[in-house]
């Protein structure tokens, strides 16, 4: 289990202190081990709860231009109940919002907006947000369309794939081409 939210708030301190105070109130045991790391335009800060069974991290994304949890774990029922107890007391933006978002301002800033709708993505795909993605894959700016490929395969969506298909085969690009075989290969894997 797998899962992303998106969350309403700004501020790295305030971020961490919003996370922090969530763990509290939904009661879980944090393990002290968890990590802080980055990458380039991330920065994390990992939670390990229950055991080792469910993980949170809160991401610090750059390009999105927003902060974002990850909730990880092989145990479904343990992951889903710590999701659903954050997304109660913390500030996340719904997906109707988030998708709202990305039509109004697909290009805006690099994508941003379609990033953070990928991000916020909901387990069924949407007809509108596969839409955007769509606009997305064909605008004239390669990097634009290296965001929709990202967005894409960030919703784990099945039905993103023959929008990826379209890229790999018909793309002028030769590297938009491969990385979209990249998000095919990703979408695929279980």
């Amino acid at each position: 289990m797998r899962r992303h939210r998106v969350l309403a708030a700004a501020g790295g301190g305030t971020v961490r202190a919003l996370v922090e105070d969530a763990l509290d109130a939904i009661d879980v045991d944090v393990d002290p081990r968890g990590d802080a790391g980055s990458s380039p335009g991330h920065v994390g800060h990992v939670y390990l709860l229950r055991r080792g069974t469910v993980r949170v991290t809160a991401v610090d994304d750059h390009e999105a231009r927003c902060w974002y949890l990850v909730v990880e774990s092989p145990d479904d029922g343990a992951g889903r109940e710590v999701d659903d107890a954050l997304a109660a007391v913390l500030p996340t933006r719904t997906f109707p919002e988030l998708l709202d978002d990305a039509e109004q301002h697909p290009t805006e800033h690099a994508g941003a907006a379609v990033r953070r709708m990928a991000l916020g993505a909901p387990d069924g795909a949407d007809p509108r947000a596969l839409r955007v993605l769509g606009e997305l894959l064909t605008d004239p700016d390669v990097g634009l369309r290296t965001v929709g490929v990202e967005a894409a395969t960030l919703t784990g969506w099945r039905e993103a794939v023959p929008l990826l298909e379209r890229v790999r085969d018909t793309d002028a690009d030769h590297e938009m081409r491969r990385f979209a075989q990249v998000g095919l290969d990703l979408l695929a894997s279980p």
